[in-house]
């Protein structure tokens, strides 16, 4: 840009270079603008969207109750609350660092987990009967009110 216009001043192409100037100044603002439309939109959308309770607990008693929409996982909730869960992963299912082990009466109600998930889990730590990966699980209106425990270590599968 900036050769572009050294290239039209030198030509005495004033007129150029300030066309150029108000297009690209013009060009900026629409970009802006749409940035935040659609900041905006989303946040909105996600105001909008139903959400569910859920509580997470830690190895000494602690808990935190949060809140996440439809459809997130309960990974996802956990960065948004800026709570001690890693997902080193970023939810690809290639690590352990999101296990979570869940109450009961919620294990049951989800399905079975898969057999990637089971392969991750097998390298996790503090494993149970009721331990899940956090990317795994969704939150649907029936989990209203989950409880789930961090486990007391994490081992990032991916070192193995």
């Amino acid at each position: 840009m900036a050769a572009l216009i050294r290239m039209a001043t030198a030509r005495g192409l004033r007129a150029t270079v300030q066309q150029t100037q108000v297009f690209t100044s013009m060009k900026a603002a629409v970009a802006a603008r749409s940035v935040a439309a659609n900041m905006c939109s989303r946040w909105n959308s996600s105001q909008a969207q139903p959400t569910v309770t859920v509580v997470f607990k830690d190895q000494e008693g602690g808990q935190q109750v949060c809140h996440g929409r439809i459809g997130q996982t309960l990974l996802d909730v956990a960065i948004d609350n800026d709570l001690d869960l890693e997902g080193a992963c970023g939810g690809t299912l290639a690590c352990s660092t999101c296990h979570l082990i869940l109450d009961q009466q919620y294990f049951d109600m989800l399905d079975e987990p898969d057999e990637e998930e089971m392969d991750m889990l097998d390298l996790a730590q503090d494993l149970r009967d009721t331990s899940r990966l956090g990317c795994q699980i969704s939150l649907t209106k029936q989990l209203e009110g989950i409880t789930v425990t961090f486990p007391a270590g994490q081992y990032d599968a991916r070192s193995f």
